[in-house]
């Protein structure tokens, strides 16, 4: 059996917390947009998409992205779309109550490039998101 990392598991335990606390404190939309920007497997948002958000999933590993999209639609078959492309080169189309940018700035190679990333991604959330 593979073993991940401790780090990731405590990643995904404080990002599951988090999830967890906003929906305590009904900060949830029921039926939200969340964008994940390099999703991976897409662990980060499903909590979101189980909870009723329409979910983006944007990973440029198409195997990594399908097997996400695979995962969520054993949960629902509608309300998952998948964007096979950097976050580099992702077309903010539309806004957003909720935009998860999860374990992916260290990996760009610029400052120029996480600021770009960054402040698009805040002008496309929707108020209050």
């Amino acid at each position: 059996m593979a073993t991940g990392s401790p780090v990731r598991y405590i990643y995904l335990d404080t990002m599951i917390q988090l999830f967890n606390k906003l929906e305590r404190e009904n900060l949830l939309k029921q039926h939200g947009e969340l964008l994940d920007l390099g999703c991976g497997n897409g662990r980060v948002s499903e909590p979101f998409f189980k909870y009723g958000y329409k979910t983006t999933l944007v990973d440029k590993d198409a195997k990594v992205l399908s097997e996400a999209e695979s995962n969520f639609k054993k949960t629902k078959e509608d309300g998952v779309q998948t964007v096979n492309v950097s976050i580099e080169d992702f077309k903010f189309d539309e806004f957003y109550d909720g935009i998860i940018i999860s374990n992916v700035l260290p990996f760009q190679t610029d400052k120029a490039s996480i600021e770009k990333i960054t402040r698009t991604a805040f002008s496309k959330l929707n108020k209050g998101g």
